[in-house]
């Protein structure tokens, strides 16, 4: 199967998005719990101080210790965010500029993409496994924890969609479960 698809500029910043969005996921879920421990450590420990029971100056610097990590980590999710999107407008300028189809070939022994910058084929046993998530397919590479590789159901036909699907079923033999 071939499909020559035409650049959407809403529909690679959706997916840009999305695949920003599963990668910081697991960590800002971390760094929220940072902040649900550092505030009322440090205010327990306040209240130890004002009790005069010494022990709170150790609630008081635990509950600091969270709250700098948070904020920490807040500052650096950011940065890279910031960055990221700088890198997808970027991306999305080049894509206008150039206006050339992105070639996909899902072939019984490898899977293919050409775009203007690049000329890929993997073997199937390259990838790890696929998922689906908000009606984008999802690619995820032996060696990456990111999707590689997205596909959303708006660029194709809804049999090719499912056609697609199908077929990765038979090639990588699973998918991962909805994030």
């Amino acid at each position: 199967m071939t499909f020559e698809l035409p650049f959407h500029e809403k529909i690679y910043s959706d997916q840009m998005n999305l695949a920003f969005n599963l990668a910081w996921k697991t960590n800002l879920k971390k760094n929220k719990r940072r902040l649900y421990w550092g505030i009322p450590s440090l205010l327990f420990g306040v209240f130890q101080i004002f009790l005069e029971n010494y022990l709170g100056f150790l609630f008081l610097g635990l509950g600091l210790h969270y709250l700098i990590n948070y904020f920490e980590f807040y500052n650096f999710y950011r940065t890279r965010k910031r960055t990221y999107f700088n890198m997808v407008t970027s991306e999305i300028g080049k894509q206008k500029e150039v206006a050339i189809n992105t070639v996909w070939e899902f072939n019984d022994e490898y899977f293919a993409v050409r775009d203007y910058i690049h000329d890929i084929k993997i073997k199937w046993s390259g990838f790890e496994s696929f998922s689906i998530i908000e009606n984008t397919l999802l690619l995820y590479l032996n060696y990456h924890t990111s999707p590689s590789y997205t596909i959303s159901k708006t660029e194709l036909e809804e049999t090719d969609f499912e056609k697609i699907i199908a077929f990765l079923e038979t090639k990588i033999g699973h998918s991962r479960t909805k994030q």
